[in-house]
Formats: C-alpha cells, sequence, structure tokens
C-alpha cells in the first residue's frame, strides 16, 4: 500500500514542485503513468490468477489480492495469492 502512494504521490503535480507542468516522476524518469493503462485497479481487490498449468483435474487458478502494479510497458501486477 506504501508503495502505491508514494508511487501515485510522484506521478501527480504538487503545488511547491520545480517543475510547472512535469511530476516528480517524470522529471526523475522521463515516464508518466496513464490513468486508462495504470489505474484500472485499486489496492486490494480480489482476483482469480493463473495457476498451475498441466491437464490434471485440480484447478488451474487460484484466488488473490492485488498488492501494487509496476508502471510499465507490460502493466505488471504483484499479486498475493491467499492459498
Amino acid at each position: 500500500m506504501i508503495y502505491n502512494v508514494i508511487l501515485l504521490l510522484n506521478c501527480f503535480l504538487h503545488e511547491d514542485v520545480i517543475h510547472n507542468t512535469m511530476s516528480p516522476r517524470n522529471i526523475v524518469t522521463d515516464s508518466c503513468i496513464e490513468h486508462n493503462k495504470h489505474c484500472k485497479l485499486e489496492f486490494g481487490p480480489y482476483a482469480q490468477i493463473d495457476g498451475q498449468q498441466d491437464n490434471s483435474i485440480l484447478p488451474h487458478t487460484s484466488g488473490a489480492i492485488e498488492l501494487r502494479l509496476s508502471v510499465n510497458d507490460q502493466e505488471t501486477r504483484y499479486f498475493l495469492n491467499i492459498h
């Protein structure tokens, strides 16, 4: 949760920043987030994630809680498996 808060605080403009049009993240990394791409899920939603892929009759998904996102082109998300 702390990682998400710091990431999002650095992605948006503040009143007391160095630059008027660029966020702190944009200044340092030269990248910014896209709302429709990176902010699809909130912190903590329940989801079914892919599990082991084989031909058995065991379940192929497991329950998980989304922890954080990674701001990259692949839209990577980190989940906590509750099993």
